[in-house]
């Protein structure tokens, strides 16, 4: 089944632990107000003098949205290697469809998960017999993602100490990133230590009641799917090295966008803050990090000398960018529609 023979189909409403408008608007309120915040601590006047110079030096602008657009085909690669490995066999063609779409709903979507909802459901339509391996990969997609930007960030603070906790204003910011990739290592990494389902506690044994064997039989293919990757370091490898070049991509992408802005920053410091702004729009409080990563921008960015409207635009040049790659993913969703011939259909969100 294609994605457009998917797209067919009317998507069944996230349940509402999942999926709440209430909670989505609260987010993107929240989000809304620190930008609204920053903005009442600077000058209107430099903030539009600020997006005067970047929109003069739009030959820079567009080096970062294409660098951008490269480090999200990475990602793609990415994921297409982890349903490879669990033996899903999709055409890379629609695996960048399918990861544009919930790249769209991922953003405008308001709720914590709507696009690894929406690209979860068209993988499962996809992958036959192995739903719970292809439900399963877009979560593990994500937490490789998510680890490797956290390791970066950790050990970008750790090798550069003296900056981040020398620094009073850096200091709760190296502390949160450190307390962060540790959390991160004990859940990602103390789990797949070993393959648990062969302890003697659980091997050849149930570990939820009979009423509930259906969900222990969906759980334990979940595990299995995500222990692969521990099984196989070439994949793993290749999956980490893929986030890693996502990630500096971004980086390489903020230094032309601090090009546009006329910030006189090395690469050095790009690479040492960037990460970590990363991290701080990876905190699902609001959509994509809006207001958290321009908080931290400011931050971070005014301990090396940049003032805070260059700081707040460079991070919403980064996330601009991503949003106007999210909208190609909503054009193809509304193309693929089109294409389908579903025209007295409606796809129910």
């Amino acid at each position: 089944m294609t994605v457009a023979d998917q797209l067919q189909t009317p998507l069944k409403r996230p349940d509402k632990k999942l999926y709440s408008l209430p909670g989505g608007v609260l987010r993107l309120a929240i989000g809304v107000a620190i930008i609204g915040w920053l903005m009442a601590r600077m000058d209107i006047g430099d903030l539009l003098n600020a997006l005067h110079t970047g929109v003069g030096n739009w030959p820079w602008l567009g080096v970062g949205f294409v660098l951008l657009l490269v480090a999200l085909l990475a990602c793609g690669v990415r994921w297409k290697l982890l349903l490879a490995a669990q033996q899903i066999r999709i055409p890379i063609q629609e695996v960048f469809r399918i990861f544009f779409v919930g790249q769209f709903f991922n953003l405008f979507m308001i709720g914590a998960t709507g696009g690894d909802l929406v690209k979860a459901f068209l993988t499962a339509r996809t992958a036959g017999g192995r739903k719970t391996e292809a439900v399963s990969t877009v979560l593990i997609d994500r937490m490789i993602g998510l680890t490797a930007l956290v390791l970066l960030a950790g050990t970008v603070v750790a090798l550069r100490a003296g900056l981040f906790f020398g620094n009073p204003a850096l200091r709760p910011i190296g502390v949160f990133v450190i307390s962060f990739m540790t959390l991160m290592v004990v859940v990602v990494v103390t789990p797949f230590c070993r393959d648990w389902l062969e302890h003697p506690r659980f091997a050849g044994r149930g570990f939820l009641p009979d009423s509930a064997k259906r969900v222990e039989r969906i759980l334990r293919r979940a595990y299995e799917a995500c222990f692969i990757c521990r099984r196989n370091p070439r994949l793993l490898s290749q999956t980490f090295l893929l986030s890693l070049a996502n990630h500096l991509l971004a980086v390489i992408a903020c230094i032309a966008f601090g090009k546009a802005l006329n910030m006189p920053l090395g690469w050095l410091e790009y690479l040492t803050y960037v990460p970590v702004i990363g991290v701080f729009g990876a905190i699902p409080i609001t959509p994509g990090g809006l207001g958290l990563r321009e908080g931290a921008a400011v931050v971070l960015l005014g301990s090396a000398g940049i003032a805070r409207p260059e700081a707040m635009l460079l991070s919403l040049l980064l996330y601009a960018g991503l949003t106007i790659w999210s909208l190609f993913g909503g054009l193809l969703f509304v193309l693929w529609r089109s294409s389908a011939g579903t025209g007295k259909q409606r796809i129910r969100c």
